[in-house]
């Protein structure tokens, strides 16, 4: 199906699929809160839905550790890579 996968400055990359439609094309620049495309039930999917992945250096994440979902914010972590092992750091002295 139709996907999009963004590279970030900071080595992470987010990856949304399932779209109906894409909104931008390989190349753009895209800012926060751009909508990138629509929602969609492309490829084996059975119902509508975003399929979302998130890479740091190529290896996934679980994205429940950059995200606070019970604050709809991004967590304030570092991410470091070591042997092949994404790691996460929560910087507890971070301005929210």
């Amino acid at each position: 199906g139709n996907c999009i996968k963004i590279k970030h400055n900071n080595g992470l990359e987010t990856l949304y699929g399932h779209q109906s439609r894409n909104l931008v094309r390989c190349g753009d620049k895209v800012k926060a809160g751009q909508i990138i495309g629509l929602t969609g039930r492309t490829g084996h999917a059975t119902t509508e839905h975003l399929h979302f992945e998130i890479f740091f250096k190529g290896h996934r994440l679980n994205p429940s550790s950059v995200f606070d979902n019970a604050n709809k914010s991004l967590q304030q972590v570092t991410l470091s890579l070591k042997n092949g092992v994404v790691k996460t750091q929560r910087n507890y002295f971070a301005k929210n």
